[in-house]
């Protein structure tokens, strides 16, 4: 297992959200490894997860006056000048999902994580994971989240330093409905982060995680 000390199934909602004053005190997040998912999601109520939601959950947020995303579309929207802390004390930026159809979207999360990554650009037109979803063992892991209409779902996602150069974005696997992906942008990874996965020691028996 490998660790750059982001607990991400610690992580939930809006606490990675907070922007920090002293945004030059950021560590960059230079690592030679895959990071885990760390897009966690809840619906407004709540009332379709097995477990009662913790009070800082990622609820969603009423679009209002922001012309975030494609009209009549579900959007992934990516703001890479928008910087944010992830995990506290990392450089990140801003990740976006939103809601523009018109009617709400009823997505399935593995403990209120949603099925978001990065792909780097590698050759020519392909795609591949620089970070994954771990599985888990436990059916009661797996329930549906709700978008309604209007809103959407903010993130920070990790800023990487690496020593290779390329187009990056973010897919949305939506299970039965096809991939949302998020506009390109430019950033930087390691080579390790193609094939070396951040891993997971389970911490008891009630842990269903494995990688």
């Amino acid at each position: 297992m490998h660790s750059l000390a982001i607990t991400t199934t610690a992580i939930l909602g809006t606490v990675l959200l907070a922007f920090a004053s002293g945004a030059a005190d950021l560590k960059d997040v230079n690592v030679k490894y895959m990071l885990r998912g760390y897009c966690y999601a809840a619906s407004p109520t709540n009332t379709a997860a097995p477990r009662a939601r913790p009070p800082d959950s990622n609820v969603p947020k009423p679009l209002g006056q922001n012309s975030y995303g494609a009209a009549g579309e579900l959007s992934l929207v990516v703001l890479p000048r928008e910087e944010v802390p992830f995990n506290k004390e990392y450089r990140g930026f801003r990740l976006l999902l939103v809601n523009r159809t018109g009617s709400e979207t009823n997505l399935v999360s593995c403990d209120g994580r949603l099925s978001i990554i990065q792909e780097a650009l590698r050759g020519e037109g392909l795609w591949t994971p620089v970070e994954y979803m771990p599985a888990s063992w436990c059916g009661n892991s797996y329930c549906g989240v709700t978008l309604p209409a209007g809103h959407y779902w903010e993130f920070a996602a990790p800023r990487y330093t690496g020593t290779i150069k390329v187009p990056l974005r973010f897919v949305l696997e939506t299970g039965e409905g096809p991939r949302i992906t998020s506009q390109e942008f430019y950033g930087s990874v390691n080579p390790e982060q193609f094939t070396v996965k951040q891993g997971h020691n389970a911490n008891n028996l009630m842990d269903p995680y494995d990688e």
